[in-house]
């Protein structure tokens, strides 16, 4: 799996922290991050229609 953050610092440790949590329960599935600044969501909109469709999560830090 593909996933396209953006931010620093504490979003990033945070996301980091999860991608963790995420290969220890589940070992048959890859995760690679891929980080920019906040305008990197422009490379990652055209690249969807050259393949499936990801499925988007937006988390929230509270």
């Amino acid at each position: 799996m593909r996933l396209h953050g953006w931010g620093g610092g504490l979003r990033r440790g945070l996301t980091d922290d999860a991608l963790k949590i995420v290969a220890e329960k589940n070992t048959d599935v890859t995760v690679n991050p891929e980080y920019s600044e906040r305008t990197g969501c422009t490379t990652a909109t055209p690249q969807a229609p050259a393949a499936p469709l990801p499925v988007t999560v937006s988390p929230t830090v509270r």
